[in-house]
């Protein structure tokens, strides 16, 4: 794959986004199906050659069934709204969801219907408290018991809810760590994800776009900027993590 750098300034680099806010109607993302063929015609003039879509999921809202027949409901709103204007582009938008933790969540016995599309990756936020042992063990039986790959959802946001022992034996884990592109454009978190990316701590960059005027998708700007900081062989590897995790989300052997 060609760097940024020895592309004309038009082209985008070709990405797939692994978490995004897209489905209409179901959390704080996209609030109707003409806003969901916005973000999806914004995602594709910066590169995107396909998604997963990845609602969030709250377990004192809903049930599990409940959420899929949710989200099922509002994937056919979508592709509805961008069979004339996108056509084909319903075949590579897969269904995931954000799942926030919950207390006992590695022995829910449908929490596999959560993952990215065929694959057993799924994508993991912490609780946005202090993190306890038990929170770090019920991690590890997703993994180990129920045989998921965890994605720890913009792990850069967690900093001070964790303490360093517990957050390295996390990481000690097989787990993987997703950014937010916004971690390296706004100057507050910069320092951090920089470091992060650098260290090879940031597997998976995705865009967590929720609306066109609130958190828009922003991976161009984002690649761009870890160019111009002389990360593109990090970028490209991240990249890489992110189209191997697609091809599983649309069927192949997970990895």
């Amino acid at each position: 794959m060609m760097g940024l750098g020895r592309r004309r300034a038009e082209e985008a680099t070709p990405f797939y986004d692994l978490h995004c806010h897209i489905l209409p109607g179901i959390d704080d993302g996209a609030k109707d199906a003409a806003m969901s063929a916005e973000l999806l015609a914004e995602e594709i003039r910066q590169g995107c050659e396909g998604l997963v879509a990845t609602p969030h999921y709250y377990r004192e809202m809903n049930s599990i069934s409940e959420f899929l027949a949710r989200r099922e409901q509002a994937f056919s709103e979508m592709k509805e709204a961008i069979a004339g204007d996108f056509p084909g582009w319903e075949r590579r938008i897969f269904l995931g969801a954000e799942v926030a933790y919950y207390p006992g969540i590695a022995q829910d016995p449908e929490i596999e219907k959560l993952c990215m599309g065929s694959s057993r990756y799924f994508l993991l936020e912490m609780p946005f408290s202090r993190w306890t042992p038990s929170v770090v063990r019920d991690v590890s039986m997703l993994m180990t018991s129920r045989g998921l790959r965890v994605i720890l959802a913009h792990l850069e946001r967690f900093e001070r809810y964790a303490d360093q022992e517990l957050l390295d034996s996390l990481l000690a884990e097989d787990v993987l760590v997703q950014m937010n592109c916004e971690a390296l454009l706004f100057r507050d978190m910069r320092k951090t994800a920089l470091a992060m990316v650098s260290g090879g701590l940031t597997q998976i960059l995705s865009t967590d776009a929720h609306r066109p005027e609130r958190r828009p998708p922003n991976m161009r700007e984002a690649l761009e900027f870890l160019r111009k900081k002389r990360l593109w062989g990090e970028a490209e590897q991240i990249l890489m993590n992110n189209a191997v995790i697609y091809r599983a989300a649309m069927g192949d052997k997970a990895r």
